[in-house]
């Protein structure tokens, strides 16, 4: 009995025991389940405060961009949801809130400046298009209030009203350190009527730089030049942390960009022969707007010039010209034709070098030469003359590698590392570096020809000077 009792036990305790395991399997298996649950419900919940997170900050940007645009301007509104937002325990959000709050104030303040101002200008006769100099002034920062705005507007039509005001403002440039615009203005890039505007919008420009970003993003729209090679580098956030005279000369290259474009249009509109060659010669970048306004007001005078046959050319300054075989009064001279004058014709220099290749360097070269080297250090610590070369040699460089099929980031790329190589191994006594020529420059482009020795002693050129009689390098003696 005792030993079945054992084995009854034992198989009490054996049946106990498999219930037990099995109990604690299913109990296991509950406990796993839940927790699959559990964790769902959990990825859910994370997933659905994320969703209601970023409805939140929409709907704060929608009431920011409503409260602080012209019109529906609110501060006081968005700083009371930045109360809402605290008391709420969302110190995010409110911080949100506040800097929205911050810029409708200042946009508040700007519009009434531009309010304010606008009625001192019609007070003062300013028509709208003079007036546009204070509102530009006042986006960009360079005016604080709308009275120091409307003296700084009367004094630039003053100055555009005079008409030898171009000392005055080539001095008040290089006094501000805006030795490039200066030379620029000194060259005869400018019409009279421009000149005294190319200071102020220098003035403008640099100012709009100090503020950073959102000072440039503003002077562009004021200006108008959104859809220019320097409007869109600014929009796209390419000349950040450029220095402030570089952008003031790219800024005020842009707005003569505008200018010129518009004078093309208008010269094209009267479709005569002068109009049409006029407009044809300015596109090319062979003659100045105060070029192309000076042909169409005296007409063709002089020898008879073929834009198809010219070649560019660099001057030891960095010029790029257009020139060539000419002949007057049945003398024939290499030589370019004045971009200021396009009736008067320039000798041109031996020493210039003829710019070889199919794509010729127009201004919109230039300018994107500019933008691409603006922000090297090599390049901005160039003098004006050199800063000049360096985009002559980027634009060459960009325009071969085009080419030759480069993508234009390539050429881009390319062009870049061949210029800051070139300023690298720049020396002081060579002013041909931009090409990668020294300073003992040997080379045959720009170098006048002759047929017979009695001609070319006849030229009249200074002793040491390279010439090619029939083919054969000689010098004068």
């Amino acid at each position: 009995m005792a030993r079945g009792s054992n084995i009854g036990g034992m198989l009490a305790q054996s049946g106990l025991a498999g219930g037990q395991n099995i109990a604690q399997a299913y109990q296991q298996l509950g406990r796993g389940v839940g927790g699959m649950f559990s964790g769902v419900a959990g990825a859910l919940e994370r997933r659905q405060e994320r969703r209601r997170r970023t409805e939140e900050f929409q709907q704060a940007q929608q009431a920011i961009s409503q409260y602080t645009t012209a019109g529906t301007i609110n501060p006081g509104m968005l700083l009371q949801k930045a109360q809402q937002a605290e008391s709420a325990g969302d110190t995010q959000l409110a911080q949100l809130y506040r800097q929205g709050a911050e810029q409708a104030k200042q946009n508040l303040t700007a519009g009434q400046n531009l309010t304010a101002y606008n009625q001192l200008a019609a007070k003062a006769g300013l028509s709208p298009e003079e007036a546009a100099t204070g509102v530009r002034g006042l986006v960009s920062g360079q005016y604080k209030d709308p009275s120091s705005a409307l003296r700084g507007t009367i004094e630039t039509q003053k100055m555009v009203k005079q008409k030898a005001n171009k000392e005055y403002v080539v001095d008040q440039l290089r006094a501000e350190g805006l030795d490039s615009i200066a030379t620029d203005v000194e060259r005869g890039l400018y019409t009279d009527a421009q000149i005294g505007s190319v200071l102020s919008n220098a003035r403008q420009a640099r100012a709009a730089a100090e503020q950073g970003q959102a000072g440039l993003e503003a002077f562009v729209t004021a200006a108008d030049l959104s859809e220019t090679t320097f409007g869109k580098a600014i929009k796209e956030g390419k000349l950040e942390n450029v220095p402030a005279t570089l952008i003031s000369k790219m800024a005020t290259e842009a707005i003569t960009e505008r200018q010129t474009t518009e004078l093309v249009r208008s010269l094209k509109s009267l479709n005569t022969d002068v109009s049409n060659e006029a407009a044809e010669l300015l596109e090319l970048g062979v003659i100045t707007d105060q070029g192309a306004k000076k042909l169409v007001v005296e007409g063709k005078k002089g020898p008879k010039i073929s834009t198809a046959n010219m070649k560019q050319y660099a001057l030891e300054d960095g010029t790029v010209v257009w020139g060539g075989d000419i002949t007057v009064n049945g003398d024939e001279r290499k030589a370019y034709r004045d971009p200021q004058n396009p009736n008067s014709i320039i000798d041109l220099p031996a020493e210039a070098v003829e710019l070889k290749g199919e794509a010729r360097i127009r201004g919109e070269d230039l300018r994107l030469a500019g933008i691409q080297l603006a922000k090297d250090s090599k390049f901005s610590a160039l003098d004006a003359p050199d800063q000049e070369k360096a985009k002559v040699a980027f634009a060459s460089k960009y325009n071969e590698l085009i080419t030759k099929k480069k993508t234009n980031e390539e050429a881009l790329a390319e062009a870049k590392k061949h210029t800051l190589s070139l300023i690298g191994e720049k020396k002081a006594d060579n002013p041909w570096w931009f090409f990668g020529l020294g300073s003992d420059k040997v080379t045959t482009f720009g170098v006048r020809e002759f047929a017979t020795e009695e001609e070319a002693n006849a030229a009249g050129l200074e002793p040491g000077t390279p010439i090619i009689i029939n083919g054969r390098e000689a010098v004068i003696e």
